[in-house]
């Protein structure tokens, strides 16, 4: 998987399709638009995209999945309607016939098909189809997939996330070994023109036959920024994410300014495999020694909540608001520390954007007698080293905490980038598994709140915050806030769907 991911980073793709416009396209209102950003996020194809958030949403750009959310929930895509049978254990999706792959080809039950099984054998990250026994094309345009048990995420995790690969191209080739100018062949609503991993830039032109509507902007270009206010104000980019601080003087500089809800957390991974964070005594007296509350006031300027122990945030439909609320009290961390009179050095790993955070945690811990040096380090050598165990603290963090709860079962026990990796609570493993195979609601919610309930009282990771994120854009195009986030609850506002003038 890391070969892959660095091949993602590769110094600069082209891919030319010429496509003929079909009679119902109108004059795309838009010429260029262009979203500053902070970092490359690999080649926007899937296997090859960085698995957090913003490479899923540049790949999401070049291909579909079978449906969608918009600003209210699920809309078709690739799928005009779908159906559950519970008692077969099965979906129905029927296609769009209008559906074609950038060069030209019809998209078909085939392609779903092909994809399902082509991801089984080749596991892709974003994607977990464990659940997922196989699909069968029983027409042109209608595939029918078929459960192993119950799967109660199955329309957002799988359905809503997983992109559809083009069998002519994928067919009797890995992921290691395609060609790249073919990987980037989509059926979505841009076409990929260009990638420069050293600039972070994307390019993409307009897919004039979109089966969906008319693409509203001609070229999209997503480019790395050091300073996104600054290039806002000089109009080099027309969009970004910029300090919430900021919102008052873009504000007045004529900028639609807007804030999320808060779908992403700021977290002290612990490795709790490690002496003495395997102690729950420990993990204790680190929670009761960090001042979250001062977090939030000096490092978010006041722009931001303290995070709840139980990871998710109060806007999500699934958030348990008995949980255990825990103030800094330094007195009983150094009681909860006499269990451990020479506590070793700790290193606490941070991206340069978390240093503030990670100094003033250093500070919290070293008035409680915890002795911790702060490595700041690229964000993407961090996740390396997390993945492999190889730390004692480390801050990052993830959205997804507006959509289905089954993002719990990911960060806490699961192979995602970012998971705590705590298994080792029976009870709790046996609620994620049922997270995953309750279909009633109201039963779904008691194990949902239950598993919040569990990580705030076993602490495998300590949530700081909720930062507020605020977008600055131009006011051209009418972005929105996805219910839930997009895809598995990426809470940018950058959805594709924003782009689109649907067809009557």
């Amino acid at each position: 998987m890391k070969k892959i991911v660095r091949w993602g980073m590769g110094a600069f793709w082209l891919v030319f399709l010429v496509l003929s416009s079909p009679a119902w396209a109108k004059p795309l209102n838009i010429d260029r638009y262009v979203i500053g950003d902070r970092k490359d996020w690999g080649f926007p194809a899937p296997y090859f995209h960085y698995p957090r958030g913003p490479g899923y949403l540049r790949m999401s750009m070049v291909f579909d999945t079978l449906i969608w959310k918009d600003a209210k929930g699920f809309v078709p895509m690739l799928a005009t309607s779908w159906r559950y049978e519970p008692k077969r254990l099965t979906y129905t999706f029927d296609l769009n016939p209008k559906a074609r792959w950038h060069d030209g080809r019809p998209v078909t039950a085939e392609d779903v098909t092909f994809t399902i099984t082509y991801m089984k054998q080749h596991p892709y990250p974003w994607i977990d189809l464990s659940h997922v026994a196989g699909a069968t094309a029983v027409a042109e345009h209608r595939v029918v997939i078929q459960l192993t048990r119950p799967y109660a995420p199955f329309l957002e995790d799988v359905a809503g996330s997983m992109p559809i690969l083009p069998r002519h191209i994928w067919k009797g080739t890995t992921p290691q070994a395609i060609d790249r100018k073919k990987a980037g062949i989509g059926c979505g609503p841009f076409i990929l023109k260009a990638y420069d991993a050293a600039q972070g830039a994307y390019a993409f032109a307009a897919n004039p036959r979109y089966y969906r509507g008319t693409v509203m902007v001609k070229s999209l270009r997503f480019q790395k920024v050091n300073d996104p206010v600054f290039a806002l104000l000089r109009k080099d980019i027309q969009a970004a994410v910029v300090p919430p601080e900021a919102g008052a003087l873009l504000r007045r500089k004529g900028y639609t300014v807007v804030s999320s809800p808060t779908y992403w957390v700021l977290k002290l991974l612990i490795n709790h495999r490690r002496s003495p964070m395997n102690e729950l005594r420990f993990r204790r007296a680190l929670l009761y020694a960090i001042d979250r509350k001062l977090l939030v006031k000096t490092v978010l300027h006041g722009f931001g909540t303290v995070a709840s122990l139980g990871l998710l945030p109060p806007q999500s439909p699934w958030f348990n608001p008995n949980l255990p609320k825990i103030a800094c009290d330094p007195a009983k961390a150094r009681e909860l520390l006499k269990a451990f009179p020479r506590p070793r050095p700790l290193t606490l790993l941070a991206p340069g954007r978390f240093s503030r955070a990670a100094e003033r945690i250093r500070q919290d811990f070293g008035r409680v007698g915890i002795r911790v040096t702060v490595q700041t380090m690229e964000e993407t050598a961090i996740d390396a080293m997390i993945q492999k165990g190889g730390f004692d603290l480390a801050l990052s963090g993830h959205g997804g905490l507006g959509g289905d709860p089954r993002i719990l079962n990911d960060v806490i026990a699961g192979d995602f980038l970012l998971s705590e990796r705590f298994t080792e609570d029976p009870r709790l493993n046996a609620l994620l598994k049922k997270n995953l195979e309750a279909m009633d609601p109201k039963k779904r919610h008691k194990i949902v709140d239950e598993i919040q309930l569990i990580h705030a009282r076993q602490i495998p990771a300590i949530p700081l915050y909720y930062p507020m994120m605020t977008v600055a854009h131009d006011g051209r195009v009418p972005w929105f806030y996805t219910r839930g986030g997009i895809s598995k609850g990426i809470p940018f506002p950058f959805n594709k769907d924003a782009l689109i003038r649907k067809k009557p």
